[in-house]
């Protein structure tokens, strides 16, 4: 007898942020944002690269410093190893890298000093290029801190 074969197509939206020109914007002292770099693709002129591995499934984000001072940002994903690169510049194809993210199994993070004024932008993806739907952006700069327990929780995206 024939066997039964099931075939499901999953075809997700592509996320808002997926190309360079639409990135998100974060604002202030501290940010957070959600995100997922599922269905993100790369674009052309896009570093080949963040943090040292393959850009497949990119996601952006942009933030300008309101003062100046050291700046932390931390990805943290139970679902991906999480990968990115903060650069500076006007288009993908002119980048210049800032800070390249410390990887580890389930979070990555950079540290940079931030000039006032300055826009830095954070292209995001994941070790080996994998696309996962779960990211928080979540940012403090200068004096700013976390309240006590904030910690990242699955999927975040952390800058202190």
């Amino acid at each position: 007898p024939p066997s039964a074969v099931t075939l499901r197509v999953y075809d997700p939206t592509r996320p808002s942020n997926d190309a360079f020109v639409n990135r998100i914007a974060l604002s202030g002292p501290a940010a957070i944002a959600f995100g997922s770099n599922l269905a993100a693709t790369k674009e052309p002129g896009e570093p080949a690269v963040f943090a040292g591995r393959n850009s497949l499934h990119s996601i952006w984000f942009s933030w300008t410093a309101p003062a100046s001072g050291t700046v932390r940002a931390t990805v943290s994903s139970t679902a991906i190893s999480p990968a990115f690169t903060v650069f500076t510049g006007n288009s993908v194809s002119a980048l210049t890298v800032v800070a390249d993210a410390t990887l580890g199994s389930s979070s990555a993070s950079a540290t940079w000093t931030a000039v006032a004024g300055t826009t830095y932008h954070i292209g995001e993806d994941s070790q080996g290029g994998i696309a996962a739907d779960a990211y928080q952006e979540r940012g403090n700069h200068g004096d700013h801190r976390a309240e006590p327990g904030d910690q990242p929780d699955q999927g975040s995206h952390h800058s202190q």
